[in-house]
C-alpha cells in the first residue's frame, strides 16, 4: 500500500535468508524458506537466469487472520475486556492479558474462568466487552488498517484467488473491521468464533475454510500474527506467513512468539506479491 522505491523484496529473491539477515524484511521460520528459494534460484541456472512459466504459479487460496494481521486492533480488543470485567470486580494479570491475544472468544472465556469467577456467561462477556468500545474509541482508543493489508486482497482478487478471513473475533467484530477495511465483497466469506467449535490453536477454523472453498490445505497460505494463529496454520497442513507489524516487543507481556512460522515478515507491505506461489 505504501508507494515509494521498491525496496529489496523477501519472496522474490534468490537470496539465503543468512545473506538478507538483519534486513528487518523477512527471517526464515522454523522450516525456513530455503527450500522455496533455493528451487527458484535452480530453475534461473537451469533457465540461464530467466524463471520459467511453471513457477509463477498461484496459491490455491489466501486465508487470512484479522486482528494484528490485517488490522492493529488485538491491544484495542484486549482493552475492551480488561475493562468490561474490571467494572465488576476482577482485574486480569499480565498472563491472563497476553492469553486474550490471538484467542477466540469461547477460549478467552474458559482460560479466564469467567463464569465461575463471575457467574457470566460467554454471551455476557462478548455482548459487554463489545459495549465498552464506543467509549474507548471516546477516549482516544483506535483501530488501525495495517500497511499492505488492501493491497494484499486486491492482488489476490485481481488474480481470482479465492480468500476468507479466519478469525477469533465475533462475526459482528469482523463486520465492523470490514467497514474500515473495505473489501468485504472481495472474499468469499469471512469465519468468526461462532463458526468453530475450537480456537487456534486448533486447526478447525482454516480446515474448514480450505474446505468451503474446495481446496486442499497445502495450497493455501495463512496469513497470521500470533502464536496460536500460526500454530493453527501449521497444524492445518499450510504454508504460514507472520507479519510482525503489530506485534508488541518480546518486553512485553502480550509478545507473540512467531518462530513456528514458514516466513515471518516485518509487515505485508514488504511482500512481492507476484511470487507468493513460489513458496508452495
Amino acid at each position: 500500500m505504501k508507494i515509494a522505491s521498491a525496496p529489496p523484496r523477501p519472496v522474490m529473491s534468490a537470496e539465503t535468508p543468512k545473506s538478507r539477515e538483519g534486513s528487518g524484511l523477512f527471517e526464515a521460520g522454523a522450516t525456513g524458506v530455503a527450500p522455496a528459494l533455493a528451487t527458484v534460484f535452480i530453475q534461473r541456472l537451469s533457465m540461464g537466469g530467466r524463471v520459467c512459466d511453471n513457477v509463477a504459479m498461484k496459491p490455491a487460496a489466501l486465508l487470512l487472520d484479522l486482528d494484528g494481521t490485517l488490522v492493529d486492533s488485538e491491544a484495542f480488543h484486549t482493552e475492551s475486556i480488561v475493562r468490561f470485567l474490571a467494572k465488576r470486580g476482577l482485574e486480569l494479570t499480565d498472563s491472563e492479558r497476553a492469553f486474550i491475544v490471538g484467542h477466540a472468544w469461547q477460549d478467552i472465556f474458559a482460560h479466564l474462568q469467567v463464569s465461575s469467577r463471575l457467574g457470566l456467561s460467554l454471551e455476557e462477556l462478548q455482548c459487554g466487552a463489545i459495549a465498552e468500545k464506543p467509549q474507548m474509541v471516546e477516549d482516544g482508543h483506535s483501530i488501525t488498517v495495517l500497511p499492505g493489508a488492501r493491497a494484499l486482497v486486491d492482488w489476490g482478487a485481481a488474480g481470482e484467488i479465492p480468500m476468507a478471513i479466519v478469525s477469533g473475533s465475533s462475526r459482528l467484530e469482523i463486520g465492523y473491521a470490514l467497514t474500515l477495511l473495505g473489501f468485504e465483497e472481495l472474499l468469499k466469506f469471512y469465519m468468526g468464533a461462532e463458526d468453530v467449535r475450537y480456537g487456534k490453536p486448533n486447526p478447525e477454523g482454516y480446515l474448514a475454510a480450505a474446505t468451503r472453498l474446495r481446496v486442499e490445505p497445502p495450497g493455501c497460505i495463512v496469513f497470521e500474527d500470533s502464536t496460536a494463529g500460526i500454530a493453527s496454520g501449521r497444524a492445518a497442513g499450510m504454508f504460514v506467513v507472520a507479519t510482525r507489524a503489530a506485534n508488541l516487543p518480546e518486553s512485553h507481556a502480550g509478545h507473540q512468539d512467531q518462530s513456528q512460522a514458514n516466513l515471518v515478515v516485518s509487515g505485508l507491505d514488504v511482500l512481492e506479491l507476484e511470487g507468493l506461489g513460489r513458496l508452495l
